[in-house]
């Protein structure tokens, strides 16, 4: 949801993000991108979303569409990647799940720092929640099992 009460859908099949708004929640395209769109977190006036497939997570404004900057996520780097999620951890910190090696990457929504790794080996997280006491709840899809995760910012070895 955006702070303005629009809906907003990742049309990964159509490559796009539409979005809905009252009374009628028709809904249109906000942005066309170059690959399936996965997952999408609201930074401020920014919408991040994730294109797994080419490696990137696009920032898109809230308000025109158009896309601001792209982050590199190496966790996607080869292609093959068909599922990417995303959290916002605060204005300047944007968490995202690469599932099939089972990483988890912070990412700087400003693009001052590179993406840095955290230690981590769970396969198959998709879904994703930050708790109240400052924990990652994510879903591990293959386990079949939700997780709690310690968010601490060291590299991974």
């Amino acid at each position: 949801w955006a702070p303005d009460g629009r809906l907003l859908i990742a049309d990964t099949g159509n490559r796009r993000i539409l979005q809905a708004s009252p009374p009628s929640w028709k809904p249109r395209t906000l942005v066309a991108l170059d690959g399936p769109v996965v997952g999408l977190a609201i930074l401020g006036d920014t919408l991040a979303a994730a294109v797994p497939q080419k490696g990137i997570v696009a920032l898109v404004d809230l308000t025109s569409g158009a896309t601001v900057r792209t982050l590199q996520m190496p966790g996607w780097s080869d292609g093959s990647q068909q599922e990417g999620y995303l959290l916002e951890l605060g204005p300047h910190r944007l968490l995202a799940s690469a599932p099939g090696p089972g990483e988890l990457w912070l990412l700087d929504p400003a693009g001052k720092h590179d993406a840095v790794r955290l230690a981590t080996k769970l396969p198959s997280i998709t879904a994703m929640a930050l708790l109240p006491d400052g924990r990652l709840l994510a879903s591990e899809t293959f386990e079949n099992r939700l997780v709690r995760i310690p968010i601490e910012e060291r590299p991974a070895p």
